[in-house]
């Protein structure tokens, strides 16, 4: 009775980690291994048990080296040295770096682009701490940022150039959520237009060998 009732879902993969990732690279393990935590309802022991099973050879070896142990480091102690020993060196400022740098792609897609500048963002720490006397609460300004490179890196000069229109036309900021929202507009307006012409022009194509193939039956 497949699709049925009963039907059990598939189990997700252990995730696997290895040595010399980008911070990048690290945000998406642990994404991952949060998910495969959840769905296999590790507790207890299992967790380390499971978390020690994701690393490759070499990467065990160094958090063993460095004093982990199966017995009494915590999980969170265990992805704390996962972390460190995985992510190869590489300062903030140059996470920075390549964040600023960050362009479209000519054949990748608006939500993809999207998508690997808030990965970069999060690499990249942008935080300010409070500045009243006593507090020590700290405010991320990354989506700011990743709105606008978003905007300066898009393939497309004329979305890019909507946005901008939007931009001067409107008194208030354009967020991330807006800014995604229009150039995901715009790009899925793009591809429906160029199917249209895609078929239009097989329409025409069919009627002129339809109507040659007329004349020549005649």
């Amino acid at each position: 009775n497949e699709g049925g009732a009963g039907a059990k879902a598939e189990k997700l993969r252990r995730p696997t980690l290895e040595e010399e990732i980008s911070p990048t690279d690290w945000n998406f393990f642990k994404s991952k291994w949060n998910r495969y935590k959840r769905s296999a309802k590790l507790s207890g022991q299992d967790v380390l048990d499971q978390l020690w099973a994701c690393m490759s050879e070499g990467l065990e070896r160094q958090c063993h080296d460095h004093g982990a142990s199966v017995d009494t480091t915590t999980e969170e102690q265990l992805l704390g040295l996962m972390k460190a020993m995985s992510i190869r060196g590489v300062n903030k400022l140059c996470n920075v770096v390549e964040f600023l740098n960050l362009k479209q792609n000519e054949n990748e897609t608006i939500q993809k682009f999207i998508s690997r500048v808030r990965g970069q963002a999060l690499t990249c720490d942008f935080k300010i701490k409070c500045s009243k006397v006593g507090c020590s609460q700290e405010s991320s300004y990354a989506d700011k940022l990743s709105s606008h490179i978003i905007v300066r890196g898009l393939y497309d000069p004329d979305i890019q150039e909507d946005v901008l229109k939007i931009a001067a036309t409107t008194e208030e900021d354009l967020d991330l959520k807006k800014i995604t929202e229009v150039v995901l507009a715009q790009e899925t307006g793009i591809r429906s237009r160029k199917l249209l012409n895609d078929e239009m022009g097989l329409y025409k194509l069919s009627q002129h060998q339809t109507q040659k193939r007329n004349r020549h039956a005649d």
